[in-house]
């Protein structure tokens, strides 16, 4: 049995460059925090990849099923392509697009000057958990 490490990356601590999408029009990119979310992924720490990118757990995964089913086509020689039919339609490009525009237009909003939430949504756990992996942007 082996341990598989990673040196505790930099770019956890803040210190990174900026990104030119960041310097050209002055707010993060929609992909901002996915580097960080793998890489908390790969140390085992599902939490903090979830502040920083709440889609990073779900693109990871959709990189392993692609990896997955990639390998039993060669093996069995014939085609998977069943598994991709609701992504390869447009209504479930749509949805994803959507969801993922939304969540980022969300962490802009909490990020920039989200104000009070109605109805004291704003003392509820999951928006707690939304703030602090925008402000982490």
């Amino acid at each position: 049995m082996f341990k598989f490490c990673l040196p505790p990356p930099i770019c956890l601590q803040g210190d990174t460059p900026p990104y030119q999408f960041q310097v050209h029009f002055g707010f993060p990119s929609p992909s901002c925090g996915l580097t960080r979310s793998f890489l908390a992924l790969v140390r085992g720490d599902l939490k903090t990849a979830m502040q920083f990118h709440a889609f990073g757990p779900l693109i990871f995964a959709g990189f392993l099923t692609i990896l997955t089913t990639a390998v039993l086509e060669l093996r069995s020689r014939r085609s998977l392509m069943k598994i991709y039919a609701f992504l390869l339609n447009w209504r479930g490009l749509v949805l994803i697009t959507a969801t993922y525009l939304g969540y980022y237009l969300l962490r802009l909003w909490v990020r920039y000057g989200a104000g009070d939430l109605p109805w004291g949504l704003d003392q509820t756990a999951l928006w707690r958990f939304v703030k602090i992996g925008a402000k982490a942007l």
